[in-house]
C-alpha cells in the first residue's frame, strides 16, 4: 500500500470514529445521565473467597499467639513447599499431639508418683525430650523443640503442666523436619502393639551395623600415644578418632521418633500391667 493511500484510510478511520463519537454525546448543555454511565461499566466484585481485613487479622492473631512454634510451623511450610510435604493426611498433625500428651498423662498416672511437679515419671519423660537438643558450641544443652525449652525444670513450680504442653509441642517440632518414613514410623507407634512397642526400650533399638565406638577408638588411642608412631600410625589414629567419635554420636543419639517410641513404651509396657505397675 502506498503512503498517500495509508494516509487516506486513517484519515477516513478517525473522521467515522469522531461521528460516532458525536452521535453519543447528548445535545449541547443536557447533563450526563449519571446511573446510564455507571451501568455501562463493568462492575468487578470481590469474590466470595476473598478474605476480609477482619479475618486476616485473626489469622495473624491466631499465629502469633503460637509464640515459639511459629519456626517450626515456617520450616514445616518450608519443607512441605520443597518436597511435596510429609504425606500428613489434614488434621493428623493434631491427632498425634493429643496422642502424645494422653500417652504422657498415662505414663504419670501408671507411674504413681507424687502427680505434682517433683512426679517422678513426668521428670523421666521431660529428660528424654529436654535431650533432644541441637549441638551449638557457644550455647549450653538448648532442646530442639522451643516448647521443651520452655519447660522449667523438675520441681519447679509449674513444671507438670509445662510438660504436658510441650509435649503437644514435641510433636509439631518433630513433624517440622520429619521424612515421608518418620510419618510412616509414627503412625506405626500409635497403632503399636505392647511387644511391638518393646523395639524402643531404652537400648532396644540397633541404630547402626556399623563397628561400636570403642573397636574404633582403642586401637585410634594405641596408634596416637605411640612413643615414636610412623606417619601411617598417625594418620590410622587420626582417621580412627574421626570415626569413632562420629560413631559414639550416633549410638547416643535418638532420633524424635524414637524418643515418642520410648515414652510410649515407659506408658504401655514398663508402667502397664506387664511391668507390674498396672
Amino acid at each position: 500500500m502506498s503512503p498517500g493511500r495509508k494516509h487516506s484510510r486513517l484519515d477516513a478511520c478517525r473522521k467515522a470514529h469522531a461521528a460516532r463519537r458525536h452521535a453519543e454525546l447528548p445535545p449541547h448543555g443536557s447533563p450526563i445521565a449519571p446511573a446510564r454511565r455507571h451501568a455501562e461499566l463493568p462492575l468487578h466484585e470481590p469474590a466470595a473467597t476473598t478474605p476480609e481485613l477482619h479475618e486476616w487479622a485473626r489469622l495473624g492473631a491466631e499465629l502469633a499467639a503460637l509464640g515459639p512454634h511459629r519456626l517450626a510451623i515456617a520450616a514445616h511450610a518450608a519443607r512441605a513447599a520443597a518436597a511435596g510435604g510429609a504425606a500428613l493426611a489434614v488434621g493428623e498433625e493434631e491427632q498425634i499431639a493429643a496422642w502424645l500428651t494422653g500417652i504422657v498423662d498415662e505414663a504419670i498416672r501408671r507411674g504413681r508418683g507424687s502427680g505434682d511437679d517433683h512426679d517422678e515419671t513426668a521428670a523421666a519423660i521431660w529428660h528424654v525430650l529436654a535431650g533432644d537438643w541441637h549441638r551449638d558450641p557457644e550455647r549450653e544443652h538448648a532442646a530442639r523443640c522451643p516448647a521443651v525449652a520452655a519447660v522449667p525444670q523438675p520441681g519447679a513450680p509449674g513444671f507438670l503442666v509445662a510438660l504436658r504442653a510441650a509435649a503437644r509441642g514435641y510433636v509439631y517440632t518433630a513433624v517440622a523436619g520429619a521424612s515421608a518414613d518418620d510419618i510412616a514410623e509414627l503412625r506405626e507407634i500409635l497403632a503399636a502393639s505392647d511387644d511391638d512397642l518393646g523395639a524402643y526400650r531404652p537400648w532396644g533399638l540397633v541404630d547402626t551395623e556399623d563397628p561400636p565406638a570403642a573397636a574404633l577408638l582403642e586401637p585410634a588411642l594405641a596408634s596416637l600415644t605411640l612413643r615414636r608412631p610412623t606417619y601411617t600410625e598417625i594418620c590410622s589414629g587420626f582417621g580412627g578418632w574421626a570415626r569413632g567419635f562420629a560413631q559414639a554420636a550416633l549410638e547416643h543419639t535418638l532420633s524424635p521418633v524414637d524418643r515418642v517410641g520410648a515414652i510410649a513404651w515407659l506408658a504401655r509396657v514398663a508402667l502397664g500391667p506387664v511391668g507390674g505397675a498396672a
